[in-house]
């Protein structure tokens, strides 16, 4: 039996004199092994040969209506050519599923023919332009189906998916208006700061408690970490500021450094204000926090002080589970995977009932209870250092005591003290304060704002010792040329004493005068036989400004210490001995030659205090000498021996200050 296939003929497209569109289409025929029918449809009639050329290895025999037929195999055509409309017998030798003689025409229906879009049209056969496409991780309906970078949701622009795909980051869609500083210069964030070589708090999914840690630990207001926190849009209140690593995977993938470019729209003209910097929540120091320059992508760190302030875009977390990450904490959450900087610890303090500082609340002791002390005879005072910033480069002394930041207990005798502040960095202690107090009461407090060193003053038991200026007063006699002269004193008791005409104060006719050249030198010290003294140098030593000043901040040198007149040279000794630098203000003085001279040294404290209450009122005029501190041979004996003594040549006092600094220097020698 025939097998028939029914053959779609075409027909006229034009219906009631109006004509309709069409268009060509192709539609293969499948034609099985064996006999069939088909219909020839095209408008121009065609060889038969030519029309199945392409098959003809698989054609037996095929007839027409007539009876003719073409038999390729024996080269034999008795059809001629095929008709319009003509149906004809086909008989092959196996299945063929991809010919076609001509395309068909068919009515012409214009719509979205790719089947990916939302708008798909099945019936269409030219497309219009009229697609519809769901947005990037969404279905036709809607529906988010994945995160993918660049899609918008949750609030945002999605910069970070993790492997599961299912929690990420996203960026705030702008910036937050304005520009913020960092805030808090010199403070130490708490688990806030990046630790090179390898910090964690740098790292993406750090970004929520960093910003937590900063607010909590930063009260300035507003910072950038305060108003990512603060920040509200689309919906979304749960922003913060992105660590360093975040800030950089947004730049490298919805910024200018990204695959479809900067679709997140970040500033990248340094010619705005305020320009292209991006500030990140990682600090690297107490001085310094991470930002991205977006206009390069490099990866910078600039200054937390309030003159920075740069762009801030906030971004917010989907998918994790927040909660405090850290076992020791009370409320560690077992599930969370992103720490939001909640955590809460158990109060340590001192737990000790009979201790000073005894704080009930805590239920760790972290050793820091004190005790009362015996002091006999003496007074017990407390002394306490804090509050502001850069602890670490404020120290103090006071009648010996030495310390640092935080709580002293000491002993210390009735009538006045001078309390003396160090800070290393040259800066003062800013919002550091001392208070000092005793069973009394309030004894001082005070800081200074400005410098290497700077001193306070306090009287314990004695309202008198402290004059109106706020100076311990110390009583003396104070004419240099006095045989009592008090070196020390700043208020004269009116017990001068003085020498009979024609003999010094040993009772001897002297051989020298003070400001006289001899030796080689201004003569600024003589000795109770009135032979033997000390001669300064007649010129400054003029490479000080250059020279290691006294053997770096950090060299101890041992018998270095020496203060009183005649101690000099063997400060200068020691110093070149034990200093591993080979070029010092004290080498330079041992190898110093002038006037025929080559035994010069580095004057102690007390020499250098000599000079200047004997010649120094001269001043410049006379032998050159500058107003100006001067630095002496004698070391600081408090430790850490960092420091050593100068004279100020202005008001004559002698002063700490550390070793690295370069002052002038004036080379003596002996007689």
């Amino acid at each position: 039996m025939k097998k028939i296939l029914l053959s779609i003929l075409a027909l006229p497209l034009f219906s009631f004199g109006q004509t309709i569109s069409s268009v060509e289409q192709d539609v293969p025929l499948f034609l099985p092994e064996g006999w069939s029918m088909i219909g020839y449809s095209c408008f121009e009639p065609v060889n038969i040969i030519t029309a199945f050329e392409t098959i003809t290895d698989r054609v037996l025999i095929v007839k027409d209506y007539n009876g003719n037929v073409y038999m390729p195999e024996f080269g034999f055509n008795g059809i001629g050519s095929l008709e319009r409309n003509r149906g004809y017998q086909i008989k092959l030798t196996e299945a063929i599923t991809d010919f076609q003689f001509c395309p068909f025409l068919v009515p012409l229906v214009e719509g979205c023919i790719d089947s990916l879009a939302c708008n798909y049209n099945p019936e269409a056969n030219m497309a219009d332009g009229s697609c519809e496409y769901a947005e990037l991780g969404y279905d036709c309906e809607g529906n988010i189906i994945e995160y993918v970078v660049g899609m918008q949701a949750e609030g945002g622009i999605v910069f970070y998916v993790e492997s599961s795909s299912d929690r990420g980051l996203v960026a705030a869609l702008e910036d937050i208006e304005g520009a913020y500083k960092w805030g808090c210069y010199g403070t130490d964030i708490g688990g806030n700061n990046f630790s090179w070589p390898s910090g964690q708090n740098d790292l993406i999914g750090r970004g929520l408690k960093n910003t937590s840690d900063i607010v909590a630990g930063c009260s300035q207001n507003p910072i950038a970490a305060s108003e990512a926190l603060a920040y509200d849009s689309e919906g979304y209140s749960d922003w913060y500021l992105p660590s360093k690593d975040e800030l950089e995977e947004m730049y490298n993938t919805i910024g200018p450094g990204g695959p479809e470019g900067n679709i997140g729209g970040f500033e990248t003209s340094y010619m705005t204000d305020p320009g292209c910097y991006y500030w990140s929540s990682t600090d690297i120091s107490y001085s310094y926090a991470f930002t991205l320059y977006f206009c390069n992508g490099l990866n910078t760190y600039n200054s937390k002080t309030n003159q920075y302030t740069y762009r801030v875009r906030a971004i917010r977390s989907f998918g994790y589970t927040l909660g405090c990450m850290y076992e020791t904490a009370f409320n560690y959450n077992s599930s969370a995977n992103m720490d939001d900087g909640s955590c809460q610890y158990p109060i340590s303090g001192c737990t000790d009932s009979l201790a000073l500082n005894f704080y009930p609340d805590a239920v760790e002791d972290d050793g820091s209870c004190y005790y009362p002390i015996d002091c006999e005879d003496l007074t017990a005072v407390t002394i306490e250092v804090g509050g502001g910033f850069w602890h670490q480069h404020a120290s103090w002394e006071v009648s010996g005591i030495t310390g640092a930041n935080g709580l002293t207990l000491a002993c210390l005798a009735d009538g006045c003290h001078t309390f003396n502040m160090f800070d290393d960095y040259g800066d003062g202690w800013g919002t550091n304060i001392v208070t000092i107090s005793s069973d009394s009461g309030l004894l001082l407090s005070g800081t200074f704002d400005d410098g290497y060193e700077g001193e306070l003053f306090f009287s314990i038991n004695d309202e008198l010792a402290i004059n109106d200026d706020g100076i311990c007063i110390y009583y003396g006699c104070l004419d240099y040329e006095a045989c009592n002269f008090d070196i020390e004193a700043n208020t004269d008791d009116g017990t001068c004493e003085y020498p009979e005409i024609g003999f010094n104060c040993f009772g001897n006719e002297p051989q020298y005068e003070i400001g006289e050249l001899a030796h080689g030198g201004i003569v600024f010290y003589i000795d109770s036989t009135g032979q033997h003294g000390l001669v300064a140098a007649m010129e400054d030593f003029e490479n000080y400004y250059t020279t290691q000043s006294f053997c770096g901040i950090s060299v101890e040198i041992n018998g270095a210490d020496g203060t009183a007149i005649g101690t000099g040279f063997q400060n200068t000794l020691n110093i070149v001995a034990e200093c591993p630098e080979t070029t010092t203000l004290a080498s330079e003085a041992l190898s110093y030659e002038s006037e025929g001279y080559s035994d010069w040294y580095l004057p102690s404290k007390y020499e250098l205090l000599e000079m200047d209450y004997s010649i120094g009122a001269e001043g410049y005029e006379v032998w050159g000498i500058q107003n100006h501190f001067y630095r002496s041979s004698s070391e600081y004996h408090m430790s850490p021996q960092n420091k050593a003594w100068v004279v100020d040549f202005i008001y004559g006092f002698p002063h700490v200050k550390y070793k690295n600094i370069n002052y002038p220097a004036r080379f003596i020698r002996s007689f």
